[in-house]
């Protein structure tokens, strides 16, 4: 599990997939977001999820790289591939034990 938030910078506004930085043991780190074979209900989810509350801190089961991201200004970020945001599994489960 990881947790995310949304905070995209000026700089990057044309790098929405760097809009995201991961809680990590010494702060927030910046990471690039990939979605899990192109599953677009989970970048609908994170999309609907920042809408809602864009300070928010979401949940998301993802797989983290050791592949690095790069952009101008010499920084660089891991990837981050998400296959589940943990809102999914709620929508889920209420959709299984509807009465």
């Amino acid at each position: 599990m990881f947790y995310l938030r949304y905070n995209l910078p000026n700089a990057l506004l044309d790098r929405l997939e760097l809009g995201f930085e991961m809680k990590a043991g010494s702060g927030w780190e910046r990471v690039s977001i990939l979605i899990h074979d192109r599953d677009e209900r989970v970048l609908q989810d994170l999309q609907e999820q920042v809408a809602l509350a864009p300070k928010q801190i979401l949940p998301v089961v993802g797989a983290l790289s050791t592949d690095l991201e790069g952009w101008p200004g010499n920084h660089h970020c891991r990837r981050l591939t998400v296959l589940e945001t943990d809102s999914m599994k709620v929508k889920q489960w209420a959709s299984d034990n509807r009465p």
